[in-house]
């Protein structure tokens, strides 16, 4: 059980420290949750979402020569994954203006998550849920290229995974640490985040993209 082996594992820190009233630090529980949850699947299984309700915009016509055909493919890809990071990155938990700082936001997360749920704190997963909506909201409005659409569905099904997150808090239980069940989920979740950065930048590569401009 993994409320129960964190638990196990947070006494454990406890009973070590000096019976002095020296404080417990942060970097003691977060490295005592990391453990325990290191053994732990991080998988998460994101929902469905109605293709039918995406707008598709088609490829460019198989009529034009294949450079004004690619170089329009390209454009309308540009357009696109310029749009849809810019949204991600305005309602990113913390802000980013590049992808190398993707990492560290991700980390930020993490670090936020675990001062939160293990108190059974809604504010954080609430505020994901708030800025999930938005990129939900955002997401569903834009025109998707074909080549696009399997990168815009995850878009979507990441952005309902965390929105549905906030429902899975219980603040004011007996048990405050069975929130870093939510922590497990949420790690889960910044994992396919991860996978997703790097199925965009597949993309950009694959189209010749060097660069987005996420400070538009």
């Amino acid at each position: 059980n993994l409320t129960n082996e964190v638990s196990e594992k947070i006494s454990g820190v406890l009973s070590t420290i000096d019976a002095d009233n020296k404080e417990i630090t942060f970097d003691q529980i977060n490295t005592a949750v990391e453990e325990a949850l290191s053994n732990q699947s991080s998988e998460i299984t994101l929902p469905e979402v109605d293709v039918k309700s995406i707008k598709i915009k088609k490829a460019p016509s198989s009529s034009l020569k294949e450079k004004e055909r690619k170089s329009q493919e390209r454009k309308d890809i540009l357009e696109y994954l310029t749009t849809l990071s810019y949204l991600v990155a305005e309602n990113s938990p913390a802000q980013f203006t590049n992808e190398d700082e993707l990492g560290g936001v991700l980390s930020n997360v993490s670090n936020q998550a675990i001062l939160t749920l293990a108190s059974g704190n809604k504010d954080f997963t609430n505020t994901l849920a708030e800025r999930g909506q938005k990129i939900l909201d955002g997401a569903q409005k834009l025109e998707v290229p074909e080549a696009m659409l399997d990168i815009h569905i995850k878009a979507l099904k990441m952005s309902l995974y965390a929105i549905s997150l906030k429902d899975q808090v219980n603040p004011g239980g007996d048990d405050p640490l069975g929130q870093i069940a939510t922590l497990s989920r949420l790690q889960g979740l910044l994992s396919v985040t991860t996978q997703f950065t790097d199925e965009v930048q597949s993309a950009l590569k694959k189209y010749e993209i060097d660069d987005i401009p996420f400070d538009l």
